[in-house]
């Protein structure tokens, strides 16, 4: 995840590179992910649309009387104070959109079955 999302970064830049992935295959697996600061970096938040899920706030509630206590506001609050709503997406989605993103850009931009063992420098570029 965080390699498909720095390159997707680099990409966005015109700083060419590749993703080494030693598995053979792309799987998408996983639980939920809390990134959204990030992806309003990368300029995503419009391309989450029905994947996301966002929260209004958190609270605890006692399972055998229903009593709960409210402990913060995640709506508005993260809007105002960080400039993005609060939101989950499922792992796999997000995986499978980071990968779809960085192939539009460069298609040969990640590499399966591979593993990087090592860099250099030739000529005083990385390679």
């Amino acid at each position: 995840m965080g390699g498909l999302t720095a390159a997707l970064a680099l990409l966005k830049k015109g700083i060419e590179c590749e993703v080494f992935e030693q598995a053979q295959e792309l799987r998408e697996v996983g639980a939920g992910v809390q990134c959204e600061r990030v992806l309003f970096e990368l300029d995503w938040s419009r391309r989450c649309g029905t994947a996301e899920s966002r929260l209004r706030g958190k609270e605890i509630r006692l399972w055998n009387t229903g009593a709960f206590w409210k402990l913060f506001d995640l709506g508005a609050v993260s809007v105002q104070r960080y400039g993005f709503p609060y939101f989950l997406l499922h792992r796999s989605d997000l995986h499978g959109m980071l990968a779809e993103a960085g192939q539009r850009i460069k298609p040969d931009a990640i590499r399966l079955g591979a593993r990087c063992r090592g860099f250099g420098t030739m000529g005083g570029v990385p390679c």
